[in-house]
């Protein structure tokens, strides 16, 4: 299970009001950014979570093509009640016509509620790395950052994506339009426990090297 204490650092803003807590595996002797595979996940995906996909992919992709969708709602929320642990994800980007090159990576935070006195924690996923090709979808399922974490679903509020460019020879920094983004949660059974979409916009995001953060709450 996750351990969840921890040191706290000052927040991104440089205010106090809501300390971020770095988790102590971070600090013990483990890089903040190990070596990762690209996709890291289960050997299948099971019929609820291809159900899952699949209404996504229409319900997005009607969006995409402006089917009487536009700018699709924003959603999220926990299926199956408090008593489940998060312990993988599968995660849907949906670009628009600025790709994301292969050398850059998008490090995706679980936002929780595990720091002191209930305070913000971000809980690191496997990072993802591109290519994201223009105007393409792509999925990864990923665990945590440490594979063997696990945290209560009802303690998850939201989720930030920071992209982070890993220039070439002669590369500037990348750009990248993120028109949609779902993470699906599962729970240490397999079962699908938590939801988070952004919506759909063109883009709803736009990714630079000065503004590489992006936050939803829900």
């Amino acid at each position: 299970m996750f351990t969840t204490f921890g040191r706290t650092s000052p927040s991104r803003d440089g205010s106090s009001a809501r300390a971020r807590t770095v988790p102590l595996a971070l600090f013990a002797g483990q890089s903040p950014r190990p070596d990762r595979p690209r996709v890291t996940g289960f050997r299948h995906v099971g019929g609820v979570r291809r159900t899952v996909l699949a209404l996504a992919a229409l319900i997005l992709g009607m969006g995409g093509m402006g089917i009487g969708i536009g700018a699709g709602p924003a959603s999220a929320g926990v299926i199956g009640g408090c008593a489940q642990q998060l312990h993988s994800f599968t995660l849907d980007f949906r670009t628009g016509d600025d790709d994301l090159r292969d050398n850059s990576e998008v490090d995706v935070y679980v936002m929780t509620t595990l720091g002191a006195n209930n305070t913000e924690q971000d809980i690191p996923l496997q990072a993802v790395y591109g290519p994201f090709p223009n105007n393409s979808e792509n999925y990864r399922t990923v665990t945590f950052q440490n594979a063997n974490w696990t945290v209560p679903v009802c303690s998850v509020y939201g989720v930030k994506l920071h992209m982070i460019s890993h220039n070439g020879l002669f590369q500037t920094d990348d750009n990248w339009n993120m028109n949609s983004f779902a993470l699906y949660g599962y729970s240490t059974s397999g079962g699908y426990a938590y939801y988070v979409s952004s919506g759909w916009g063109n883009p709803i995001k736009r990714f630079t090297a000065s503004d590489s953060w992006w936050t939803k709450v829900g």
